[in-house]
């Protein structure tokens, strides 16, 4: 699993305010390439020597924030402390070393979640690497990363994108295949009410109660209209669908809700 809001799974953690003012205080007193380091190690998915200025680190380290190991690998004595760094740098600060970071990691995933959280605005190219990694993610069994990258492609899709609509049945289905139906239920709704007004006799499905009881029942009287989204879509799917990956072409069809 990659990331929410720019911080990997495992670390990102609501910070209590008293928490974050002390970390930020003694963020503050250390170097500048010490903070540097300190937010290149807060957000990357695997920190090591290989991304991170070891010797920047010395002085959180001496503090206590930081440890590296003898294999290189870097971490937080605490998750709250990766957190806190995160939530008290300055979100440009924050893109830059996203930007700086896609162009030093090697994984097709981990590059394709940096590049978007570099990105301020809507960007199609930006778009379809991420879109292209989230189809990998699917293929290797991490619908939940899919759904992570997914929903950064649907963010940096400009409203008029003709792809915009693929891109949000593809999030409806890695959030379905992560679990989180209400989510892909509540998505695959705005994608029907965006169907034309007397198609599919809309209103008996999208009226269905927003319980997490009622999820699965919601997303199965919605898989008619999702697939019926699909068919309109044929023409934008076939163009991309060389670029897919192994999985085939089952990310464009929610036949698996």
């Amino acid at each position: 699993m990659l990331a929410r809001d720019g911080i990997p799974a495992g670390r990102d953690l609501p910070v209590p305010d008293d928490v974050r003012a002390l970390v930020a205080k003694r963020i503050r007193a250390l170097p500048t390439a010490t903070r540097e380091a300190l937010l290149r190690t807060a957000i990357a998915a695997h920190p090591s020597v290989d991304l991170v200025d070891a010797s920047a680190l010395g002085p959180a380290e001496e503090i206590d924030l930081v440890r590296v190991a003898d294999d290189g690998r870097i971490h937080f004595t605490h998750p709250l402390y990766a957190s806190a760094v995160h939530a008290s740098t300055p979100l440009v600060r924050r893109r830059r070393a996203h930007s700086d970071l896609a162009g030093s990691v090697s994984s097709p995933e981990e590059r394709a979640r940096h590049l978007a959280l570099a990105t301020a605005e809507p960007d199609e190219q930006i778009a379809e690497t991420v879109v292209a990694a989230a189809r990998l993610a699917r293929g290797r069994g991490a619908p939940d990363t899919a759904a992570e990258l997914s929903e950064l492609a649907v963010r940096l899709s400009a409203p008029e994108s003709p792809s915009l609509g693929q891109r949000k049945l593809e999030l409806a289905q890695h959030l379905h295949l992560a679990g989180d139906l209400d989510r892909a239920a509540r998505l695959l709704e705005d994608l029907a009410a965006s169907l034309p007004s007397g198609d599919l006799k809309l209103g008996s499905c999208c009226s269905c109660p927003g319980s997490s009881t009622n999820a699965r029942v919601r997303v199965r009287r919605l898989r008619l209209h999702a697939k019926r989204l699909t068919l309109q879509m044929l023409p934008c799917c076939r163009r991309t669908a060389t670029r897919c990956s192994p999985v085939g072409q089952e990310h464009m069809s929610l036949r698996e809700l």
